[in-house]
């Protein structure tokens, strides 16, 4: 990505863009808020499993579309590349990771999980269990496995 692909995208000057994000690695963090914005929003039905398939339908549309694979695949390899976009990724990730928390925080609150319950671990399973099958080619889970994929986190292989 360069500022002058992104500018003539946007139909705006390059100075434009500047102004907004000072460097291009600024617009490439909010670019990516702004994406798991988009493809994760976060429910609230009052019931934890739903929240969370609803989450996981919402990761397993995107992941299954081309566009999704070429972004699961290309932020991983240009994670491990540069390093200054391995931070702007895992930056991006930990907001998002954050904002997750809220589902299993309220479940908390409510007494579907126990206090011990790993929330940080769930939060970084949930978007982690995508990119593996990307990366190494194999296919996602079908959009309709979301409640089996759900059903897998948060009972483990003991089933619900």
């Amino acid at each position: 990505m360069t500022v002058d692909e992104v500018a003539v995208r946007a139909r705006v000057g390059k100075a434009t863009v500047y102004r907004r994000w000072s460097h291009k690695i600024d617009l490439a963090g909010n670019a990516l808020d702004r994406l798991y914005a988009s493809i994760a929003p976060m429910s609230d039905t009052g019931d934890l499993v739903e929240d969370v398939t609803r989450l996981h339908t919402s990761l397993l549309e995107f992941a299954n579309t081309p566009e999704g694979r070429l972004f699961l695949r290309t932020s991983a390899a240009e994670s491990v590349r540069d390093p200054r976009i391995a931070r702007v990724h895992r930056e991006a990730r930990g907001r998002f990771e954050t904002s997750m928390a809220v589902i299993f925080e309220r479940a908390r609150t409510r007494g579907e999980i126990p206090a011990s319950a790993p929330i940080a671990w769930a939060c970084q399973y949930i978007g982690s269990f995508l990119v593996s099958p990307v990366v190494s080619g194999r296919p996602t889970p079908a959009v309709a496995k979301a409640a089996e994929v759900t059903g897998l986190l948060l009972h483990g292989l003991n089933g619900p």
